[in-house]
């Protein structure tokens, strides 16, 4: 028989030392670093497997294991992994991948998934004649032999790869083989495995900070910036956040070696603490240098929902429709209980989400204060507004609308008494005099002027 030929395409090859080693002894290695050569080489070196470092995948995607396929589909593609997450496994079997080899198995587990790679998943006497593969033939090893014989039933391919992927995942190691096929009446009486469960989770920023999982709620956590963590990844849970923003947001002072050991007894903490919650492993895991949450969890975020009804609130007033305006603004207005995280209160990345949202509240308030000051509802208007210069007393705006207010309720000198509060706060904070428009209103109200009582 032939020396077999095997490419190995790495990222890291230091990492990849001791697999090569054993390679290097039975088989002709080629190793090369960039994918892009891969295509060229394949129709020169004619190898008989395709060795690939998980993270190549993790960068170029998996269309190029899609284009692999397509142009050389009889070359088994083994793909060299630690852990990989069942999501990715499926996609990797999806796309043309015959097996994983772990990255970090003993010298007689990497020696025999290989020689059972080479004699059984590209079957063959000689280098040019290879064999049809039978499912039975395979040894009942690794994942590929699993994956052919979900395969072979139609009927119970999800149960199947559900529960394979699912005890590889929490187990971190190789799963037992399957069973014999159980009878269509006990499938259908079989349920999912919990892993695939709706996971939800209520998440309460604004106020003091508050998790309940499955309406259970979180009282305690193992680390003050533990739970600072976690509100940071869910406040961005919608996108991948780096590893090296959360160093920078939560450790900026420390050196990058223990800004990053800080960060995994931290992260290392907060996956005990979840997993025990969700019952599920990688609540929160790590591709190409950024954490993402489980896809399985559903978070619902009071200030998700705020931005929510905030643009519905737009959507409605843009479109002139301002009862319905005024009902989102009003909804999203009873949502703001309290600051944002106020428990929180001297985390730099945390003040400015807090300003924001502030912010952000004041203008759903403006825009309530307005609709009720033009409709009517002067005292409700009078209400909203000193409840705006309670958080932010330099609003000039408001003075001229507490103005108009009080002077269409009759009550000139309040008005009036508005405008010198307004003049007194400006001097003290900016040292400048009122508006031009302020001061134009303040002499209609002196001097009577009717058009300001029409609504």
């Amino acid at each position: 028989m032939n020396r077999i030929k095997i490419i190995l395409v790495y990222k890291n090859i230091a990492s990849l030392q001791k697999i090569i080693n054993l390679l290097n002894k039975k088989y002709e290695l080629l190793s090369i670093s960039n994918c892009k050569e891969i295509i060229p080489i394949l129709a020169s070196f004619k190898p008989g497997l395709l060795l690939i470092d998980q993270f190549v995948i993790h960068q170029s995607g998996m269309s190029f294991l899609v284009k692999m396929k397509k142009q050389y589909p009889s070359i088994p593609i083994i793909l060299i992994s630690q852990n990989p997450s069942a999501d990715f496994i499926l996609k990797a079997f999806r796309n043309g991948v015959r097996d994983f080899l772990p990255l970090l198995a003993s010298e007689k587990e990497i020696t025999g998934i290989i020689n059972n790679i080479v004699r059984f998943v590209y079957n063959f006497d000689d280098y040019d004649t290879p064999r049809p593969i039978k499912v039975d033939t395979i040894p009942k090893t690794g994942l590929h032999y699993k994956w052919l014989k979900m395969k072979a039933s139609t009927h119970t391919i999800l149960i199947k790869c559900v529960h394979i992927f699912d005890k590889f995942h929490k187990s971190g190691s190789e799963p037992r083989s399957c069973k014999k096929k159980e009878s269509p009446q006990k499938k259908e009486k079989k349920a999912l495995p919990s892993t695939f469960k709706p996971l939800r989770v209520k998440i309460n920023f604004l106020g003091t900070f508050r998790v309940q999982i499955n309406q259970e709620e979180i009282l305690s956590w193992s680390g003050k910036k533990t739970k600072e963590l976690f509100a940071y990844l869910t406040l961005h849970h919608n996108e991948p956040v780096y590893r090296d923003v959360l160093m920078d947001t939560f450790w900026p002072n420390s050196k990058p070696d223990a800004a990053r050991n800080c960060l995994n007894v931290n992260l290392h903490n907060l996956r005990i603490q979840l997993e025990d919650k969700f019952r599920i492993k990688d609540v929160i895991f790590f591709k190409e240098e950024c954490y993402r949450f489980h896809p399985d969890i559903c978070f619902e975020i009071d200030i998700e929902k705020l931005k929510e009804l905030w643009k519905k609130a737009q959507i409605n007033e843009h479109q002139n429709n301002e009862s319905l305006a005024v009902y989102f603004y009003e909804q999203a207005a009873g949502l703001y209980t309290s600051d944002f995280m106020i428990d929180n209160l001297y985390e730099s990345w945390a003040e400015t989400e807090r300003e924001y949202f502030r912010e952000l509240y004041l203008s759903i308030l403006d825009r309530i204060s307005k609709y009720y000051s033009l409709n009517g509802k002067i005292q409700d208007a009078i209400q909203i507004c000193d409840t705006i210069l309670h958080k932010d007393i330099c609003r000039e705006d408001i003075y001229r609308r507490l103005m108009l207010c009080y002077y269409r309720l009759g009550e000139r000198d309040k008005a009036l008494k508005q405008f010198q509060k307004c003049k007194e706060v400006l001097h003290q904070q900016f040292k400048v005099d009122p508006s031009q428009s302020t001061i134009r209103l303040l002499q209609q109200i002196k001097h009577e002027d009717k058009t300001l009582q029409i609504f």
